[in-house]
């Protein structure tokens, strides 16, 4: 396409000048303007015009100005204006031609030109080559030693059949004439460009053909030739030792032969000292002077005399070998010489002068050239010096004084330029003048010996000049520029510049365009070569100025300088880029027409030149990166979202203007075209530079123009697909190994810059590795989907307070639709580029490192840090000795290293070279590596070679700039009354990888703060884990530092204690009042060990500061390092938190604190009422009817059951039998009180006559004399101690004695239990478990406290509180809020819920609780009884009872402790209550409302749940563990004085009753019977009663005469033509044109559109939306059998079932899975093709007209508008969600009624039979939720508990 377009413009060029050419009186025409080759033949008519006169004897030059063809043909003629002279010729070759004509003879002289055009139709007439080479006369001039690249200039412009290359090269030789017939042996290449070898080409002219064909059935061709004329340089002349020398006296040799060489040759690493040639001249003088001898040598122009030609210096010197020359001295005196060698081979010869002293014996000192050495110095480059002594041991030279001289010498010039320095001198580009002749000395000074002196001298080059370069067209559009220069001028070998030979010297080009934007220069390589001229296209020029940019022609010499000249054109776009007005999709359809032609031209190119393509690739790239953006409106970071729709047009559809700006489907037909692109031209780039790499001899020109095409594909990086990134990752690292080979072969040509391409290079890395970075952000939902990124937004202000604001534009909905979508498809693209740097980051880091080895070994020592800056990083290169780094803060880009020695270094000398490469990435390149989100820093590489190019590892300290700003917190502190320790106490969030950096900087002068650190808990004085204490010396200008470092800490969170001081001085200061900023931060140094960011290697130093973080690395395992700089956010902050006490606001918590309270008040009273009952209840006193008679006792012990209804008021008698006798029948009663209890355990005193002997039995009964349920007892056992002998008795009973209960009994005989029963598992289990419930449970022992304990019910009531408090704090601490996710270790039971972080926590809870309440309680039950009086009532009881009397003869076993240590266990009881309820209500006022209810709600069933489930379970479990393990007694003794007891007798005479009659007890039992079951009838039918009316109550609270009105609206609205629904297309235009236009209205009745409140109610205006609407379907699954009729190719579905039923998860279009990764970014119902199971929705089943279907099925949520709610509707019915397989779709939503206060629940449910018939059904239900708005709000609730309860 762009050949075509330039052969136009040729062409219409040329249209206007198809007239005839008259100038003067000669007129030339020809037969045809455009000529067609071939043949290409000519037919020239040369006449005067008409009436003029006749001119005899003309003789007439012609010139057809053929390129090939130089020749002039002379013809003598009589030229008339009748019969004109014609003349044939033959054109060879395509292009446009000039015809020349000079006619002339005695009296005629004219001259006349006329144009044509010879072209082909499969060719562009442009010409191959530049035609000013196309004559042996005027031919291309090169060196032998040049690589050479020739390519084709002409485009091919027929694509039917494939083009053939045919070179050709010739070597001619000049006689007469020019003879060319010698074809070199070659290998010729088949496409358009020819590459010559360096040295492939000897001395020489020569032809260069090119031939394009088609084959041999094809006439089409095309042929041109070019001449180049090759000449070699001459050899380079060197005498070791340089320009000056001083030697001692003795014999010394003269050495041209070591540094003398071929140039060529060696450029070709081709050895030819034996071709060269060596002559030496000599003479010698009596002078010790260098400087005289200098001027003596200047004076005579360089000519050495006298002296001979063989033996010069006649009888003091001797040539030794070739090349090799000794002169001897006389002794006795000193003596100088000027020694001059000339070098030759074939005509060349260059030559070198030495100057020389021998006198004394001083140190041989030689000056060693590493960089810019030739015979002329460029002043453009660098220039390296060493300086080193032969004859000095390492510890001589080593404290040598070395001095040098910069001396630009003139004649009679003798000015100095002088400096001290080390071994090496290097001179700076530009820092030498140019065409000037310098000497550069250096002297050596070593103790005890005479000054050594060495000398440098040589020629600074000219740099070319004169220059002048043009270029056509100035301004354009999409075409080929030509540019053209000339007017170059150099004086290549000769020393000074001559205007009159300067112009025949060989210069290299460079055509480049050059484009500046602000401060970014980019530059572009057009084409390189010999050639003077260049066709090329341009890239775009600079939008912001017009598309202008700069054209540059650089000419270099054989040394490397270089002059310049630029031209300044506009290269427009082929069209109007687009702007607002007419950026309809992004530009990508302005850019398709573009893109698809120059796609089409570029793959039909069958120019074969690979300069042309790669600027081709590069124009065309600039057009689509200039053109097509990819940035969308929507902000993706997380903090922005909730300003969606801000600053826009509000008249104009600000949903739909976001939506089809970010998310709308595109149409990626031009994207793809693009992306194809981008692989094309990156391939065919690749394919270059491999075959430019593999070549013998590397074009780094090349490499810079390829590198510049591949950064321009990088400006649209969005566009470069994976396989575009690695291809282009591979050919950035072939570069970068490239460039490093050049670096290390020496092999730089003069056109060669390794600092260019390396940058170049660098550019494309940077662009690779900054497309590579993920956009992660901290603030982003692991989880992405609607609910996480709604409860995101939540989070802000504006969402928090649940009201939409008055300037908002789009509802809560809308804004969550936009960050999902772009989040998902963020993170598609996060996880190709995680796959794709995996895969490349390695390669472009080898490219990196190669190119930094590449500037390592092209710098020298003392030069300038080689620094290359592009977008995405920074490589830095320096070589120095060793003494530079040691020790010393060397300062890079961001980056601050240093280095120290140890034993690993010993072995490097201070004095060794070492190459330091530091590489500075932007964002981090590793961002597969889970840790990538901590680091927040730029990453680092620092590597250090030695000489021997060894890589070394040295300790040093790195010092990283900081990756985020600095966030500072003010705060007021406020200290809590009373607190010993003076403390600020503050909570922060840690990391525990990291180290904590924090400062504090006080407001008022004088005041510092001492910090204490604490893990788990905030601290004390005393308790802490880390404490750091300042002076007001360490007070720095952001404050007080702290520094801990990692490991000290362990958990979570850090507590904090902020102390202030003051100094002894400042008394007057307020401490307590004064304000302070506090800024923290968590900072850690990394080091990546090529699988993961290694945490431990390399450590925080203390010198670390908000600013930079400083690593100190010893031994790291790899040598890429970064931060994780990290400010975390204040969860709990002390010094506010008393700000945000507010009660009435957030008392949820303080109202159940002081509640809790309250009770235990009220529950205290009662239990010290209780206490004083048990006195008399636990009392021991005698049986009622014991006599005096009584002198044997037995204790006797009566142990009722726990069971409901156990006690009895009955009567209970006894008759206890032993060996010897029994008792005879006995009251079981003290006359004082009055039956038994429930589970209680009375003791009583039996007196007998005498002994009974073992006992053997007891028969109990009762007269069942107590009313109603007290007739009953539950005896549990009973037991009898033999107060004598202490021997026990047990009798198990665990029987009931009633007349309605167990087996209606009220006697029973108990025998005496024997060991073996009493130690069986089943007794022991019963025992432990009647003992932890009454004894150890926490709760019940205090309502049912059964035997004697020192444990009052009070003190169980303290530590019952106690423990309370301390469950809350540590619930409080543990707290998490409750989310919608799935917790995968987490089991649940209905509301029950257990994981192992609840068992984490459990554990932690028993840790901090049981120990203080185990030591209360331990306090509590072994402490002696404080010894207090007793009142007069109470005195009464107590000896009225017997009580007191018994007593003082009783020891009851057991260790008891200090009475005082009541004190202890009574404190810590009151400080568990206060301090926990203090701090829980605190905890509650940082947490805010919500939370604090919802742990409330959590605290009180974890409450319940323990007391009803976890307690009783633990008592089994812990009863059936003593019962399996402990055996025996375990009784506790009770030992009574027996004989000091002094009896007292019973002063009421007891009526002794037997037990009842058969018949008695079967009446009593009937009786019994009657009466309980009319009670139950009783209760039953209030109950029921009661069950009535609330159920009633409660029911009919929720109905309203608005339901039916408010149901038939709905009804009429939605469903009024639902009848018409007969076939599922029926089905979806109802559900598009009604429901949805219906429920998510958007405009009034006139057209207006709705507001953001209006958007979210009802059509109607009046019902709000209340949630989404719930699409759902029932189908079934393939493979099931059916009844119905078999047809032929179609399969069969039954109907719906629970085991029919469709329960796979999908992908759209109902495809199997795996899905496609683009599927849930780029679509909006990937959830409806996903099974949902009906316990993750609480669906039930809904029954229908053809089946019953349960609330399981594929679920789709309507949540946002229309607009998406139709996206998505068209997106089911696109992917055939509804099909064959369908039963039924159930639509579900709910709508509220604020003005009638009803909800209601709409039911839609359409069902498909499988014969394809639709039935529609509706449900709708009006109800009342919300029932506290009127008076009747109490009754109501009260009637709602009842029921639920």
């Amino acid at each position: 396409m762009k050949n075509i377009s330039w052969t136009i413009v040729v062409l219409l060029f040329l249209v206007e000048r198809l007239k005839t050419k008259e100038y003067d009186n000669i007129v030339l025409t020809v037969d045809k303007q455009l000529i067609y080759f071939p043949p290409g033949d000519l037919v020239l008519n040369i006449h005067i015009p008409e009436g003029y006169s006749q001119q005899t004897n003309v003789s007439c030059d012609v010139d057809y100005g053929e390129v090939n063809d130089g020749s002039v043909y002379t013809v003598e003629v009589d030229l008339n204006d009748t019969r004109p002279t014609v003349m044939m010729y033959t054109y060879k070759t395509l292009r446009a031609k000039t015809i020349t004509v000079h006619c002339q003879n005695s009296e005629y002289d004219h001259t006349n030109t006329t144009e044509v055009v010879v072209y082909n139709d499969c060719f562009d007439p442009v010409g191959m080559f530049d035609g000013h080479y196309g004559t042996p006369r005027l031919p291309l001039r090169a060196f032998t030693y040049m690589h050479l690249e020739f390519s084709n200039r002409m485009a091919v412009l027929c694509t039917d059949n494939t083009a053939t290359f045919t070179w050709k090269i010739v070597s001619c030789v000049y006689t007469e004439t020019y003879i060319c017939n010698n074809v070199l042996p070659f290998t010729y290449p088949k496409l358009g460009t020819l590459t010559i070898p360096a040295c492939t080409l000897s001395e020489g002219l020569y032809e260069i053909s090119l031939r394009i064909d088609f084959g041999i059935f094809v006439k089409e061709y095309a042929v041109e030739m070019m001449y180049l004329d090759t000449k070699k340089r001459p050899p380079h002349a060197f005498i070791v030792g340089g320009f000056k020398r001083r030697v001692g006296a003795g014999p010394f040799p003269v050495d041209g032969v070591t540094m003398s060489y071929d140039v060529d040759r060696t450029a070709c690493a081709e050895s030819t000292k034996s071709l060269l040639g060596y002559q030496w001249n000599c003479a010698r003088y009596n002078t010790t002077d260098f400087e005289h001898l200098e001027d003596i040598f200047l004076s005579g122009n360089g000519k050495v005399s006298p002296g001979k030609k063989t033996l010069p210096c006649d009888g003091v010197s001797t040539e030794i070998s070739e090349g090799v020359l000794q002169l001897n001295p006389p002794t006795g005196s000193p003596s100088s010489f000027i020694v001059k060698l000339t070098v030759s081979l074939a005509s060349k010869t260059s030559s070198y002068t030495q100057l020389v002293i021998a006198d004394g014996d001083p140190p041989e000192v030689v000056i060693i050239c590493h960089l810019n050495c030739m015979d002329k110095v460029a002043v453009s480059k660098v220039m390296s010096l060493e300086v080193t002594c032969t004859s000095c041991n390492v510890t001589e030279f080593a404290n040598a004084a070395i001095r040098w001289a910069i001396k630009p010498r003139q004649s009679g010039d003798h000015g100095t330029l002088t400096g001290q320095g080390t071994t090496m001198l290097l001179i700076p580009e530009f820092a030498l003048e140019e065409c000037v002749f310098y000497v550069i000395e250096v002297t050596v000074g070593i103790e005890g010996k005479a000054g050594g002196l060495a000398a440098h001298a040589f020629y600074t080059n000219c740099r070319p000049y004169g220059g002048q370069c043009d270029v056509h067209p100035k301004t354009a559009k999409e075409t080929y520029f030509f540019i053209s220069n000339s007017g170059w001028k150099d004086e290549g070998y000769r020393k000074q510049p001559d205007p009159f030979s300067d112009d025949e010297e060989v210069l290299f080009y460079t055509f480049m365009v050059r484009i500046q934007k602000a401060d970014d220069i980019t530059e572009r390589v057009l084409a390189f070569g010999i050639e003077a001229t260049a066709n090329s296209t341009f890239r775009l020029g600079n939008p912001e100025d017009n598309f202008k940019l700069k054209a540059v022609v650089i000419a270099h010499d054989v040394y490397g300088d270089y002059g310049e000249c630029e031209v300044m054109i506009q290269a427009l776009p082929p069209f109007p880029l687009p702007n607002k007005e007419n950026d309809q999709v992004n530009g990508t359809l302005l850019v398709q027409g573009f893109i698809t032609q120059n796609i089409q031209a570029l793959a039909n190119d069958q120019s074969g030149s690979i300069q042309k393509k790669t600027v081709d690739i590069e124009s065309t790239s600039s057009v689509v990166d200039a053109v097509v953006k990819d940035t969308p409106l929507v902000n993706q970071d997380p903090s922005q979202w909730n300003t969606l729709g801000e600053n826009m047009d509000p008249n104009v559809d600000i949903f739909e203007t976001l939506y089809e700006d970010n998310v709308a489907p595109q149409d990626t037909e031009m994207k793809d075209i693009i992306i194809a692109t981008m692989d094309d031209f990156s391939r065919d780039i690749s394919a270059e530079v491999y075959v430019n790499t593999a070549s013998s001899a590397r074009s780094t020109v090349a490499m810079y123009q390829f590198t510049g095409a591949l950064n321009t594909i990088w400006d649209k990086s969005p566009f470069v697909s994976k396989d575009t990134t690695q291809s282009i990752s591979d050919t950035c690292s072939t570069i970068g190994s490239s460039v490093m080979d050049i670096a290390y072969a020496g092999s730089l040509s003069f056109s060669g810059d390794i600092g260019t391409i390396s940058a170049s290079t660098i550019e494309v890395v940077g662009k690779v590795l900054t497309s590579l970075v993920q956009k992660d952000s901290p603030e982003m939902p692991d989880e992405l989907n609607f609910d996480s990124i709604r409860q995101q937004m939540e989070e802000a202000d504006s969402f928090s307070k649940g009201v939409q604001g008055e300037n908002e534009t789009l509802t809560s909905s809308e804004k969550v639709f936009f960050p999902l979508k772009l989040a998902q498809r963020e993170e598609l693209i996060n996880a190709k580029k995680r796959e794709t740097a995996l895969q490349s980051v390695g390669v472009v880091r080898q490219a990196v490192w190669s190119i930094a080895r590449a500037l390592a070994k092209v710098s020298q020592v003392g030069e300038k840090p080689k620094v290359i800056r592009k977008r995405g990083l920074t490589t830095n290169v320096e070589r120095q000795f060793m003494a530079s780094f040691l020790n010393q803060t060397v300062e890079k880009t961001n980056v601050k290293l240093q280095f120290t020695k140890d034993n690993s270094s010993n072995f490097l000398n201070s004095s060794d070279a070492i190459d330091l490469e530091v590489t500075l990435y932007d964002k981090n390149p590793y961002s597969w590596s889970k840790e990538s989100k901590d680091i927040v820093s730029k990453v680092v590489t620092v590597s250090t070679h030695n000489s021997q190019e060894q890589s070394i590892i040295l300790p040093f300290s790195l010092k990283l700039r900081n990756g985020a700003e600095p966030v500072i917190q003010n705060i007021t502190p406020v200290f809590i009354e009373g607190d010993r320790n003076r403390m600020a106490y503050v909570r922060l969030k840690y990391r525990e990888s990291d180290d904590i950096l924090m400062y504090i900087n006080p407001s008022t002068d004088g005041i510092m703060y001492h910090v204490y650190f604490r893990s788990a808990n905030f601290p004390t004085t005393t308790i802490y884990n880390h404490r750091i204490i300042v002076k007001m010396l360490d007070l720095t200008r952001d404050g007080f530092k702290y520094f801990v470092p990692r490991g000290v800490l362990r958990g979570e969170f850090l507590y904090l204690g902020i102390q202030p001081e003051t100094e002894a001085s400042d008394k007057n200061v307020q401490l307590l009042s004064s304000n302070f900023s506090l800024t923290y931060t968590t900072t850690g140094c990394r080091v990546w060990n090529e699988k993961e960011w290694d945490s431990t290697s390399c450590q925080v130093s203390p010198d670390s500061d908000l600013y930079e973080t400083v690593c100190v690395c010893d031994d790291p395992p790899g040598i890429t390092f970064a931060t994780t700089f990290y400010f975390p956010p204040n969860t709990i902050d002390f010094s506010t938190v008393f700000t945000k006490f507010d009660i009435l606001e957030n008392g949820s918590v303080f109202g159940t604190v002081v509640a809790l309270l309250l009770c235990f008040i009220l529950c205290l009273i009662w239990t010290r009422r209780k206490d004083k009952l048990d006195i008399h209840k636990w009392s021991i006193n005698f049986l009622a009817d014991n006599t005096d008679r009584d002198v044997y006792f037995y204790l006797c012990n009566v142990y009722t059951g726990l069971r409901y209804g156990s006690g009895t008021k009955s009567r209970v008698f006894f008759d206890l039998c032993g060996g010897r006798t029994n008792t005879g029948i006995r009251v079981l009663a003290d006359g004082f009180l009055d039956g038994f209890e429930t589970g209680s355990v009375r003791q009583f005193i039996l007196g007998v006559p005498r002994p009974l002997g073992s006992l053997i039995g007891v028969g109990v009964w009762h007269d069942n004399s107590g009313d109603g349920d007290l007739a009953s007892w539950f005896l549990h056992k009973m037991e009898f101690i033999d107060l004598q002998n202490s021997r026990r008795y047990t009798f198990m009973s665990e029987q009931w004695f009633a007349v309605d209960r167990g087996d209606g009994e009220l006697q029973r005989m108990l025998l005496v239990s024997n060991e073996e029963d009493l130690d069986s598992f089943e007794s022991r289990f019963n025992e432990n478990t009647r003992t932890s419930i009454t004894e150890n449970h926490m709760f019940i022992s205090i309502i049912i406290r059964p035997e004697r304990s020192q444990y009052t019910r009070c003190q169980r009531l303290y530590s019952l509180v106690a423990m309370l408090f301390l469950t809350m704090i540590v619930n409080a601490m543990f707290f998490q809020s409750e989310n919608n996710t799935v917790k995968p270790d987490e089991i649940s039971v209905g509301p029950i819920k257990f994981s192992l972080r609840i068992l984490y926590v459990s554990i932690i809870g028993i840790v901090i609780t049981v120990p203080p309440i185990l030591l209360i309680t331990t306090i509590f039950r072994n402490t002696k009884p404080m010894q207090f009086s007793f009142s007069k009532s109470s005195r009464k009881v107590l000896n009225e009872n017997a009580y007191h009397c018994l007593e003082q003869y009783i020891d009851r076993q057991g260790r008891q402790i200090h009475q005082y240590f009541f004190f202890v266990a009574w404190s810590l009881v009151w400080a568990i209550i206060v301090v926990c309820g203090f701090l829980v209500i605190l905890y509650s006022m940082e947490w805010g409302k919500t939370k604090s209810e919802e742990w409330l709600s959590t605290f009180m069933f974890s409450f319940l749940e323990s007391f009803f489930i976890v307690d009783p379970v633990k008592i089994i479990i812990i009863s059936a563990l003593l019962a399996l393990v402990c055996r025996g007694e375990t009784d506790r003794e009770t030992n009574i004085e027996v004989g000091n007891i002094a009896l007292k007798a019973s002063q009421e005479e007891l009526k002794i009753k037997l037990p009842l009659k058969t018949t008695t007890v079967s009446q009593l039992r009937v009786e019994r019977t009657h009466l309980v079951q009319a009670h139950r009838i009783l209760v039953e039918l209030v109950l029921y009663l009661l069950f009535l009316a609330v159920l009633y109550g409660f029911c009919y609270s929720s109905q309203d005469s608005s339901s039916y009105l408010l149901k038939q609206h709905i009804g009429r609205t939605l469903f009024n033509g639902a009848d018409e629904v007969k076939t599922r297309n029926d089905y979806l235009i109802w559900f598009r044109d009604s429901f949805i236009t219906e429920f998510f209205p958007e405009t009034h009745n006139n057209g207006e559109r709705l507001g953001v409140f209006e958007r979210g109610m009802f059509s109607d205006q009046s019902n709000f939306r209340v949630g989404p609407a719930r699409i759902r379907q029932c189908r079934v699954a393939k493979g099931q059998t059916c009844m119905a009729i078999s047809f032929r190719h179609h399969q069969c579905y039954g109907p719906y079932s629970s085991d029919s039923k469709d329960t796979d998860d999908f992908c759209l279009g109902w495809k199997k899975k795996p899905c496609s990764q683009t599927e849930e970014p780029f679509h909006f119902t990937s959830s409806a093709w996903r099974f949902t199971s009906s316990e993750d929705v609480w669906g039930s089943p809904i029954t229908g007209d053809i089946g019953v279907y349960d609330g399981s099925g594929y679920i789709l949520n309507l949540d946002i508008n229309k607009r998406s709610s139709e996206m998505m509707l068209n997106e089911l019915i696109d992917y055939g969600w509804l099909n064959r397989q369908t039963r039924a779709v159930l639509l579900e939503f709910t709508l509220y009624n604020a003005n009638v206060n009803l909800f209601t629940y709409v039911l839609n449910l359409v069902e498909f039979s499988e014969t394809g018939g639709v039935n529609m059904r509706t449900y709708i239900q009006a109800l009342r939720i919300f029932q506290l708005d009127d008076g009747k709000s109490t009754l109501i609730l009260v009637c709602g508990v009842l029921l639920c309860s």
